[in-house]
């Protein structure tokens, strides 16, 4: 039989897709999905958290007749006759006026909740509501307890840090812009009718609202006043670009910039400039042409350091210098024929670089040791090129992406979906490719008719502070807001909401690829083990094998579990009782270290200390029997937690059986 071959990673650090599986270097995979690689180790990524402050806001429960079957929300405790009543912030119950006590509610209270559902039809009246807010009686109503309901027809999202230091998420929809904050419930900012989806932009204490070409963009300096028409300011007539006459308003635009005390706002293939210090004026005399009369269309702009911007078209890139002093002295600058961008909020700064999808993929503005930028010739995406060739063009303008905590997140539309259905992950730390996340919570098919698809997906990444940090969250096309790549908070499910307001929760299907391993020879092996070392929390797994060879794979493990009652050592030991009740749950050698959450907490031991989230270590041990160059291991887990700290495979040199050697 000859002297064993042995191969295998001990560690991973990355994702290669590109290359083939049997020519990748040690600690790189060939796919993974929903993994994350931290100090070696391929870990399954971090739950997905819906934020209660997602809740539609106050106003949609106002001025409506509610009918049975309706759901109000819940808003304060009044009292009638002596007697205590839920009622949605009513001034009347039942025609008859009432008092209000402290604005406390019943236990099941929360800054957005309950919820109460119309049960039955009332032959005194209608519920009509009386200044502004309808009855929620317990003799006509259900309490159905907290509840939250996405906000309807999101067209983007944005921060107000108002002069106080409190930093404000805003949420434009088709009937308006509201507002929230960690939380609280939502509010309503201004009425509006908004067609397209917006761009937020901060200049100072202002944020304006752009809603496209050809519309005009709304401004707030005050976020109880709300929105509202831009009106024309005077400017410094002291400053010599600064006219006192021929001036216009600021365009209607997609998006816009706010750099060196001013907005720039790209329209068709000229940027248009406000006056210094004043967003409200802009001039003939400060329009910049960009390769004026090409089809190339103006995307974004982006800021590259305190004096320039860069300005990306769909196939072309400039850089716009010396943006501060005199208009006179700006300096345009052709950067790349060869690519662009085509998504606007897929622009973003990582570092010293900027990157952006080009239709060839995610590609970079790298800075050069004398400071100067320029682009780079290979995409950065060229290692998982194949989940690329999967992004379906048409709807890719949609895709946005963000940096956090040394990690880039790109969401992209794939496989025909027409919104942004999974995110791909770069990390900085190992400087590769983590794969993409996929499952229920951030994207998928909302329904199937004979018309098609309707789809789901992410809408925008946005930066805010929660529990004391600044967090990532991404706001769906649900119009939930959802915490997102945080383990401190992510827990191990995602959370999703279906359509009566119910938080649930879904398990995270996660997956690692192995390179093939070969043992550093090109002969064929006869493959006889498999070893993997796991640190899991409740999973249910499936271990497969493939080998180069025409469908030849091999399942050596199918859904398997780990017990929460049994001792691997010593033999004989009796199972654990999952309530507790011996105050042993951390007692050495169980199989699996997580809390059965269908016992509930009521009646749990909860002694010297449990920890659910707490993972227990194996070495599993697989004998097999595959023939080829190489062998390639997948291992997929679809609940808890699956922690992949190395991969070893053992073999002997050997034929390929049944093939024709030559």
């Amino acid at each position: 039989m000859g002297e064993p071959i042995q191969d295998g990673d001990n560690g991973f650090q990355g994702v290669n897709m590109r290359l083939d599986p049997g020519l990748l270097p040690d600690g790189f995979c060939s796919e993974a999905v929903n993994k994350r690689f931290i100090n070696g180790v391929a870990k399954t990524r971090p739950g997905i958290a819906v934020m209660n402050w997602s809740n539609s806001a106050e106003d949609y429960y106002k001025n409506q007749t509610y009918a049975n079957g309706d759901i109000v929300r819940y808003s304060g405790l009044k009292t009638v006759g002596g007697s205590t009543s839920l009622v949605a912030g009513a001034e009347a119950y039942d025609g008859v006026d009432i008092s209000a006590s402290p604005l406390t509610g019943p236990i099941s209270n929360s800054a957005v909740g309950p919820y109460f559902q119309r049960n039955s039809t009332d032959p005194s009246g209608t519920h009509v509501p009386l200044s502004g807010v309808s009855t929620v009686d317990t003799t006509h109503w259900t309490d159905i307890g907290n509840r939250t309901f996405p906000f309807t027809d999101v067209k983007g999202v944005g921060v107000f840090r108002d002069p106080t230091g409190f930093e404000h998420l805003l949420i434009a929809t088709a009937t308006g812009v509201y507002k929230t904050l960690e939380g609280n419930g939502s509010y309503l900012v201004s009425s509006h009718t908004i067609a397209n989806d917006v761009t937020f932009v901060q200049a100072f204490s202002e944020v304006i609202l752009f809603q496209g070409e050809g519309v005009d963009p709304l401004s707030m300096s005050d976020i109880d006043s709300g929105f509202s028409s831009i009106t024309q300011t005077d400017t410094d007539t002291s400053l010599d670009e600064n006219d006192s006459d021929g001036t216009d308003p600021i365009p209607g635009a997609k998006n816009a910039l706010f750099i060196g005390n001013r907005v720039w706002v790209p329209v068709g293939d000229s940027v248009h400039v406000s006056d210094y210090l004043n967003y409200t004026r802009t001039t003939l005399m400060s329009q910049l042409r960009i390769n004026q009369g090409s089809e190339d269309k103006l995307v974004a702009l982006h800021p590259f350091d305190e004096n320039t911007i860069i300005a990306f078209k769909e196939s072309s890139i400039y850089s716009i210098r010396n943006i501060y002093d005199n208009l006179a002295d700006m300096a345009l600058t052709e950067m790349s024929r060869s690519y662009g961008c085509i998504a606007a909020k897929s622009v973003t700064t990582v570092g010293k670089d900027i990157w952006f999808l080009d239709r060839s993929g995610v590609r970079s503005l790298a800075v050069t040791e004398s400071g100067k930028v320029q682009g780079v010739d290979k995409p950065v995406s060229d290692a998982i090129q194949p989940l690329i060739d999967r992004i379906n063009w048409s709807s890719a303008g949609k895709a946005v992406a963000a940096y956090h905590n040394n990690r880039y997140f790109i969401a992209v539309p794939i496989d025909g979906s027409t919104e942004c259905n999974v995110i791909l992950v770069y990390d900085f730390q190992t400087n590769t490719w983590a794969g993409m996340d996929d499952g229920a919570a951030i994207g998928g098919t909302l329904t199937v008719s004979d018309t098609g698809n309707t789809y789901y997906g992410v809408k925008d990444f946005v930066k805010l502070t929660y529990a004391g940090a600044k967090r990532l969250f991404f706001v769906s096309t649900k119009g939930t807001i959802n915490l997102y790549d945080d383990y401190e908070f992510g827990g191990i499910y995602d959370n999703t909401v279906d359509s009566d307001g119910n938080v649930s929760q879904s398990n995270i299907s996660d997956k690692l690829v192995t390179r093939g391993y070969s043992g550093g020879f090109t002969w064929p092996k006869n493959w006889r083990e498999l070893l993997c070392e796991t640190a899991t929390n409740n999973p249910q797994f499936t271990i497969t094998t493939a080998h180069d060879g025409v469908g030849e794979t091999d399942s050596l493990a199918t859904n398997s579990t780990f017990s929460r009652t049994i001792y691997d050592r010593p033999f004989g030991k009796a199972d654990y009782v999952e309530s507790n009740t011996g105050d042993d749950y951390l007692t050495k050698f169980r199989q699996d270290y997580s809390w059965n959450c269908d016992n509930g907490i009521l009646g749990q031991n909860l002694g010297t200390g449990i920890d659910p989230d707490k993972k227990q270590t194996h070495l599993n041990h697989y004998r097999m029997f595959g023939n080829g160059r190489f062998m390639q291991v997948t291992i997929s887990n679809s609940r808890g937690r699956m922690e992949i700290a190395n991969v070893g495979v053992k073999g002997f040199k050997g034929q390929h059986i049944g093939r024709r050697t030559i």
